[in-house]
């Protein structure tokens, strides 16, 4: 639906978060690109993504992109006290923890806010995932920072 939004109205807004408005096909843009990251490190079905990330656009991005890269996602809530939220990450066990700088703490995550993952994201193809993207088994290409 998100692709068909893009398609049908590019420039339309279709996320606002405080300052942050993104239209329809830069929402489309940012999750596909970030799903593709997710897809190279492995992340597809079978695998959970935890998200520990403020309310935010990045938040909504995110969320989307597990979805768009065939996993599940467990939203973490960053008020928690950090022991109860490893406890849960001891839990559930994610294949990946999607966070920002400022939870640091958490072990295995990808800061989406680091400037390598900012430049990585911004060279990966924005369209959606072709269907051979999505059949092809997990195999990993670079390591989860």
């Amino acid at each position: 639906m998100l692709d068909e939004l893009a398609a049908a109205h590019p420039d339309r807004t279709a996320l606002v978060h405080g300052a942050d408005r993104l239209s329809a096909r830069d929402l489309a843009e940012r999750v596909h690109r970030l799903a593709r990251a997710l897809r190279a490190r492995g992340i597809g079905p079978d695998d959970v993504v935890a998200l520990a990330l403020p309310r935010s656009a990045d938040l909504v991005v995110a969320l989307l992109a597990v979805l768009d890269a065939g996993a599940a996602f467990l939203p973490l809530d960053l008020a928690h006290p950090p022991e109860r939220t490893r406890e849960l990450l001891a839990d559930a066990r994610p294949a990946l923890v999607l966070t920002t700088e400022a939870a640091a703490h958490l072990a295995g995550g990808l800061r989406l806010d680091a400037p390598d993952t900012r430049a990585e994201l911004a060279e990966l193809p924005g369209g959606p995932l072709a269907a051979d993207e999505l059949a092809a088994p997990g195999t990993p290409t670079t390591s989860p920072t």
